[in-house]
């Protein structure tokens, strides 16, 4: 049978449990450092540490950093490997798994960092950023191992070894690339950096593309600015200056980022970095969520990599001295066991998506106490339109949206035995 509305998930025939979790995390713990750079990677001496990257294999953590040495302005980035079985105490496996190349006219001559490793079948491959002494300060290379710690570096057919230069009339620089494979599809959201002409500054915004192999990007353009999907936040805001180093994952319900973002261009340090939040139905279009933390962020920090484990989230970032470690658990404002294909309730949700108003029909087969609300992606209920006790029959109800601002939305019907959640999608 086939639902007009298209987005309730179900097996027809037989039972389905399934749990829809609002996986909006915006609450953290405090931060812990747990690797001190002064301490926990001395054999260059690095001046900077920053750009986990963790991935949990088996029963083992393992993280790829990024690892600034030498002297302004001299300083170079390579990429370090670290493992370990709880994701809080670390040990150093190889302080340079990925070196820059040394090669002229090589995208990754002089630095190689920020990179994302997932694990694809047995083999682990990574996308990293690279920069040369050519003028090109930003490209992403690829690389395969099987082990973490040796590394074959895999060149691509893009500008000088590469495998994503990007548009260079939509940015300038591209760097910290985040990757999922999904599907037979690869994604990549990554930073893009562009220079204002009228006041010369460097502004970092959010870009997007995929992939088939994993080795030949396209970009998919967004509605930011340069075609970013999420351009520099609003006057007053900490991502005004910056937004970069995105992490996303997905979720049941589509994906949700976090990120980094800066308030101001003439603040270099740490300091003035902060993480944000944000969920999107497609990966292209999405809405940011105010934390607890200065200026609408979740906390100071900044090049966040989160993993999810059961209904817990965690989160390695950059911070003062190293890299510290937070974890936050799954909201589950609406998680309830659904319905057998035989009955559903929910018999149309039109328009859907809606940019004015959407009907929303439900059957009901016995007399029950009904209630029928919208919730917001964080769990929040936005609207109660049925709180009352109803016979057998046929019901609709019109939502006219309550100014709504344009994302993702869920509609639950609730009776005394049954739920039944639908996704809403809202657009102006």
């Amino acid at each position: 049978m086939k639902r007009n509305c298209g987005y309730l998930l179900f097996f027809a025939g037989f039972l389905c449990l399934m749990s829809f979790y609002v996986n909006a995390q915006t609450t953290w713990s405090a931060g812990t450092k747990v690797i001190d750079q002064a301490t926990f990677d001395v054999t260059c001496n690095a001046n900077q540490l920053n750009s986990p990257c963790v991935i949990k294999d088996g029963s083992i953590y393992r993280m790829w950093y990024t690892r600034e040495i030498g002297k302004s302005p001299n300083t170079f980035n390579m990429i370090a490997y670290a493992t370990s079985t709880d994701g809080i105490t670390w040990t150093l496996v190889d302080t340079s798994v990925i070196k820059p190349s040394g090669t002229n006219n090589v995208f990754d001559q002089d630095d190689a960092g920020q990179c994302t490793v997932i694990k694809d079948g047995d083999s682990l491959k990574m996308w990293y950023w690279g920069q040369d002494n050519n003028g090109n300060i930003g490209s992403i290379g690829y690389a395969k191992s099987i082990d973490g710690k040796n590394w074959t570096k895999i060149s691509g057919s893009d500008d000088e070894g590469s495998v994503f230069a990007g548009p260079t009339s939509d940015s300038m620089v591209l760097l910290s690339p985040n990757i999922m494979k999904d599907g037979n599809t690869y994604k990549m959201w990554h930073s893009g950096m562009n220079l204002n002409m009228t006041t010369f500054n460097i502004i970092f915004r959010i870009n997007y593309a995929t992939s088939t192999n994993g080795t030949n990007w396209t970009k998919v353009n967004g509605l930011g600015k340069f075609n970013s999907i999420i351009d520099i936040g609003a006057k007053g805001k900490f991502d005004e200056a910056w937004v970069y180093f995105p992490c996303v994952l997905k979720t049941a319900i589509g994906y949700e980022m976090w990120y980094g973002g800066k308030d101001s261009v003439y603040k270099p340090n740490i300091g003035n970095s902060a993480i944000g939040y944000a969920t999107s139905a497609d990966g292209i279009t999405w809405t940011r969520y105010n934390g607890t933390g200065p200026k609408g962020s979740l906390f100071l920090g900044g090049t966040p990599c989160v993993i999810k484990e059961g209904n817990t989230y965690k989160m390695w970032y950059s911070g003062l001295g190293g890299i510290y470690y937070a974890t936050s658990t799954m909201a589950t404002a609406i998680n309830d066991l659904t319905l057998n294909n035989n009955t559903r309730m929910l018999s149309q949700v039109y328009p859907n998506p809606f940019s004015s108003s959407t009907l929303i029909s439900y059957n009901l087969s016995e007399n029950s106490f009904v209630t029928l609300k919208i919730f917001d992606l964080l769990g929040n209920e936005v609207k109660t339109l049925v709180n009352s006790s109803q016979f057998i029959g046929h019901y609709s109800v019109n939502y006219e949206g309550d100014n709504l601002k344009p994302g993702l939305y869920l509609c639950q019907l609730k009776t005394e035995k049954l739920t039944e959640i639908v996704k809403l999608m809202y657009v102006k």
